[in-house]
């Protein structure tokens, strides 16, 4: 791995765990754990008792934040 992609990658850690730190929503903090564990949809409805229709909602919201928060795709172009 190159130096700027590490310090993107490092950058990026930073983001997320800041996003995370501010989050209100307890079941978007601990859906970020579970899936950051890789953690099966299925087996996280099933623990979380939601439906998938509502974990979808969950990971939208989540991604949306991060997306503002300034996380990027990787390859992704700055506009």
């Amino acid at each position: 791995m190159n130096s700027t992609r590490q310090q993107n990658r490092a950058r990026r850690i930073e983001i997320v765990r800041h996003f995370c730190q501010e989050m209100a929503d307890d079941r978007q903090c601990l859906l970020c754990f579970l899936l950051s564990r890789e953690v099966p949809e299925r087996e996280i409805c099933w623990r979380m008792g939601i439906r998938m229709k509502t974990l979808r909602q969950l990971r939208l919201q989540i991604a949306v934040g991060l997306r503002l928060a300034g996380v990027r795709l990787y390859g992704e172009e700055v506009l």
